[in-house]
C-alpha cells in the first residue's frame, strides 16, 4: 500500500534500516507525515482540499447543472426553428457535455466527503475533511482508524489543541 501512494516517489531511500519490514515502516510513516502537513498548502478561500460537503450542497449543483442542459435544449429548439442547424447542434452538444457532468457529480454512497450535514465539532469542512483524510491514509497504509495518531495529526496540521479521539472518532464514524 506504501507504493501505490503517490507521495512515496520521494520516499523510497528514505531508511536504511536492513529489515524490508523497518524499512517499509518508515516509509509508512513518512507518507502520513506528507499526507497531513501537505494539505496546509491548499488555499482555504477556494472550494478545493480536503474539504467535506453536504448532500444538500452536491444535490444542489446538480440541479443547477441539469437545469443549464435544460435551458441549452430549450435554446437549440429555438434555434432548429430558425434553420440554424450549426448553433443548434452546439447547444446540444453543451447540453448532453453538462448532463455528463451532472450524473459524475453524484457521490458514491461510501464517500467520506459526502456528509449529512454539518459538524460543530470539527469546527469547519475543512478540518473535517483533512480529519477524513489522514484517517483514510492510516487506513490504508496501517489497516487501521488509528484514532490518537489521527487526533495528533490534526491537532499539528490544523494549529489545534482540541481534535480528541472522541472528535475523530465522529468524524471518521462511517469510514470502514
Amino acid at each position: 500500500m506504501v507504493w501505490a501512494c503517490p507521495q512515496f516517489r520521494g520516499l523510497e531511500d528514505i531508511s536504511d534500516e536492513p529489515e524490508e519490514h523497518d524499512r517499509v515502516q518508515d516509509q509508512a510513516a513518512a507518507v502520513l507525515f506528507l499526507v497531513a502537513t501537505g494539505n496546509a498548502l491548499w488555499d482555504r478561500r477556494y472550494g478545493v482540499g480536503p474539504r467535506t460537503r453536504t448532500e444538500a450542497e452536491v444535490n444542489e449543483e446538480i440541479a443547477e447543472l441539469q437545469e443549464l442542459a435544460d435551458s441549452n435544449e430549450t435554446a437549440a429548439s429555438k434555434y432548429v426553428r430558425l434553420g440554424d442547424w450549426r448553433a443548434a447542434q452546439i447547444l446540444q452538444d453543451l447540453a448532453a457535455n453538462t448532463r455528463r457532468q451532472a450524473d459524475l457529480r453524484h457521490p458514491h454512497p461510501r464517500n467520506p466527503w459526502i456528509v449529512k450535514r454539518k459538524s460543530r465539532r470539527a469546527r469547519d469542512d475543512w478540518d473535517r475533511g483533512l480529519i477524513i483524510e489522514i484517517a483514510q491514509c492510516c487506513v490504508i497504509l496501517f489497516g487501521r482508524k488509528l484514532l490518537e495518531t489521527v487526533a495528533t495529526l490534526s491537532n499539528v496540521a490544523l494549529d489545534r489543541e482540541d481534535v480528541t479521539k472522541g472528535i475523530v472518532q465522529g468524524v471518521v464514524k462511517h469510514i470502514r
